[in-house]
């Protein structure tokens, strides 16, 4: 019987030299997050509008409250997996309340439990390589491997196209409210200082 077959391997495979022996046997193909905004920072309309439409399929939309599920998709940064961790655990604690809807409390508890579990992956020397990021450097990294652990971690997302890399939204915001970046997407060279130093 004549049928096709979908292999799925590890993104590292990706990082290596030997992965072009697999282009020589297999149409192979890297599939990255979903674009929700530009490498300028701008909103990109068509990729929250096709995560509001893989969504729909799935969820009856009227059970989120008001802008929550674009709350949960702007923190998500276009991981789809994230995204349904995320909307599961709103909808058990939205359950456990009583409610029929997720609330915006829902969905803000659900994103704190995610960073946590995002913070946790990465340590104080890994901030120099992120921070690097966050301030513009999202295309020529040369740091192979720091950019695969960090993949891997799903602290950092790639984006197709134009390939091009930027932090987890929820990393970016631990970083902002820790004050180790400025939400203008700016460092200043005291804050790294003082971030070496401790």
């Amino acid at each position: 019987m004549s049928f096709s077959v979908i292999y799925t391997f590890p993104i590292g495979l990706s990082y290596d030299a030997r992965y072009a022996a697999m282009e020589g046997y297999f149409i192979s193909k890297t599939l990255p997050m979903i674009k929700i905004e530009t490498i300028e920072g701008q909103p990109f309309g068509e990729g929250i509008g096709i995560i509001r439409q893989i969504v729909e399929k799935r969820a009856d939309l009227t059970l989120f409250e008001e802008e929550v599920l674009e709350k949960l998709i702007q923190f998500t940064g276009g991981s789809l997996r994230d995204l349904f961790h995320a909307i599961n655990s709103s909808a058990k604690r939205a359950e456990r309340r009583g409610s029929k809807h997720m609330s915006m409390e829902d969905a803000e508890r659900a994103l704190e439990e995610l960073r946590t579990s995002l913070t946790r992956r990465i340590e104080k020397k890994d901030y120099e390589f992120l921070i690097n990021i966050y301030t513009g450097n999202k295309e020529l990294i040369e740091d192979k491997q720091m950019l695969l652990k960090m993949l891997q971690a799903s602290v950092v997302l790639e984006y197709n196209g134009k390939r091009w890399h930027n932090l987890h939204p929820l990393v970016s915001r631990f970083f902002i409210e820790q004050e180790l970046v400025g939400e203008n997407h700016h460092t200043t060279k005291e804050i790294y200082e003082d971030l070496l130093v401790h």
